[in-house]
C-alpha cells in the first residue's frame, strides 16, 4: 500500500511539473494584457476629458493647446508614462442639408505599448526558424482613443 502512494505521489509531481509553465504562462497572459487594457482605458479617459474642456471653449488654436495639455495631464495622472505620448485635437465643421453648421471637437491620443512578457517567452516557440529575429507575435502595439463632442456654447469663456 505504501508503495502505491508513493507511485501517485510521483505522479502528482510530474504533473505538476508539466503543468506548471502552462500555468504560468497563462498568468504573466493575464498580467500583460491587463495591464494593456488598463493603459487604454486611461488613455480614453483622458481624451474624453479633453473634448469635454474643450467643448467649453471657442474653436481657437490657444484653447486646442489646452485640451491637449489637459489630456497629457489626466493620462499622466492615470500613472501612464506620456513620454511618447501624441495627441491630436482638431475643429470639425460639419455643414448639414438644411444650412446649418455644427461644430464639434476631436480629440485623439495614440501611445506605443510594449507587451513586457507575453510575446518575448512565446516568440521563440512560435518564431519562423528562417527569421528568428521577426517574430509572428509582436512585441509592441500601437493604443489609439479618440474623442468627438459638440460645442456647447460659442462665448468666449466657459461658464463657471
Amino acid at each position: 500500500m505504501s508503495r502505491l502512494l508513493r507511485d501517485r505521489q510521483g505522479n502528482i509531481s510530474l504533473e505538476f511539473a508539466l503543468v506548471l509553465p502552462i500555468l504560468l504562462a497563462l498568468l504573466a497572459g493575464i498580467i500583460d494584457f491587463g495591464h494593456a487594457y488598463w493603459v487604454k482605458h486611461v488613455l480614453s479617459a483622458g481624451v474624453r476629458e479633453g473634448a469635454r474642456v474643450g467643448s467649453r471653449y471657442p474653436a481657437s488654436n490657444p484653447h486646442l493647446d489646452l485640451v491637449k495639455n489637459k489630456v497629457r495631464e489626466y493620462v499622466l495622472g492615470g500613472g501612464v508614462d506620456t513620454t511618447n505620448l501624441t495627441v491630436t485635437a482638431e475643429v470639425v465643421t460639419t455643414t448639414g442639408p438644411n444650412g446649418w453648421n455644427d461644430k464639434r471637437i476631436e480629440v485623439t491620443a495614440s501611445l506605443p505599448f510594449k507587451f513586457l512578457m507575453v510575446p518575448n517567452a512565446v516568440a521563440g516557440l512560435i518564431s519562423d526558424p528562417e527569421d528568428p529575429e521577426n517574430p509572428t507575435i509582436p512585441s509592441e502595439t500601437t493604443l489609439t482613443a479618440t474623442a468627438k463632442m459638440l460645442y456647447e456654447r460659442l462665448g468666449d469663456e466657459p461658464e463657471e
